[in-house]
């Protein structure tokens, strides 16, 4: 399908907690959260655990709770204890485009400073233009999408909306021949300064057996470091969660001898594999 405006315009009507995934961005998967986080709010980080903003002095900001595409349509929380099957990690948005819920009285405007409520109420974490409530550095207003949900720019870690640089981890992606039809892919997210980016991060990462960019499924694919979230084809493209020291590591079948290419992508920009020749001796 075609569009003839421009790419914020193309998503209308979005719920809360919905991240513009054609734009840059940095989505970071918390192990430990408050069971009752709830998605498209602005959330707090406190003593290892991502939780709801409650009041609580000086809060640490870590971005926009989102919504987690393999729940059921009905939840907007995350909960370790959901039945039948609990949420292992929560996703948190701290860089890039997301919709957010807004208070009823706020009357946000284009590039306008985004405030958000702290406190132990409904409201909890909505943005507002009310500069009586919590400032959020680093994060402006960008454009309505639904009644009181407002996609929001947020970039974690500068000091104002007048900031435009933030920067973005890399990625480093390698393999090494297992020599038995196998390999073992590597992707370690760096920061700025090439060291390792210590923590959780989600990216996508897919296989094919020609440089092309396609995805192309082989025999399979398993995590051995980092979590698989999501197949988005199987045994070819995955949606994937490091550890916590930014590292992903996957064992590639392929039944046999062969040349593959793989690829990892984070914040819009592409990482290649090169070739990687598998022998089975």
């Amino acid at each position: 399908m075609a569009f003839d405006n421009t790419i914020l315009d193309e998503f209308n009507e979005l719920g809360s907690g919905e991240v513009l995934a054609s734009m840059p961005n940095v989505i970071q998967a918390f192990e430990t959260f408050e069971d009752g986080l709830v998605q498209g709010r602005f959330c707090k980080y406190d003593t290892g655990s991502v939780d709801n903003l409650d009041g609580s002095a000086t809060p640490t900001l870590a971005g926009v709770s989102v919504r987690d595409i393999t729940q059921a349509t009905a939840a907007n929380t995350y909960d370790s204890t959901r039945t039948p099957a609990g949420d292992d990690v929560a996703m948190v948005c701290n860089f890039g485009y997301v919709t957010i819920d807004v208070t009823d009285a706020a009357t946000p405007a284009k590039y306008g400073q985004v405030y958000c409520v702290n406190a132990a109420t409904a409201d909890a974490g909505k943005a507002t233009n009310d500069s009586g409530q919590l400032e959020v550095p680093g994060a402006i207003f960008w454009e309505e999408k639904a009644d009181n949900v407002w996609v929001v720019r947020v970039m974690m870690g500068v000091e104002n909306a007048t900031a435009y640089i933030a920067a973005l981890p890399s990625l480093d992606v390698s393999a090494v021949d297992g020599t038995d039809g196998t390999a073992a892919l590597t992707v370690q997210a760096l920061d700025v300064d090439g060291s390792d980016y210590e923590e959780n991060v989600f990216t996508r990462i897919w296989v094919g057996t020609a440089d092309d960019f396609g995805a192309d499924a082989i025999t399979g694919i398993t995590a051995t470091t980092g979590t698989l979230k999501e197949a988005v084809t199987a045994n070819a493209e995955y949606l994937v969660i490091s550890d916590a020291t930014g590292t992903i590591e996957l064992a590639l079948d392929n039944n046999g001898a062969g040349t593959i290419y793989a690829w990892a992508e984070i914040g819009g920009k592409i990482y290649p594999s090169g070739a990687i020749v598998i022998t089975s001796i």
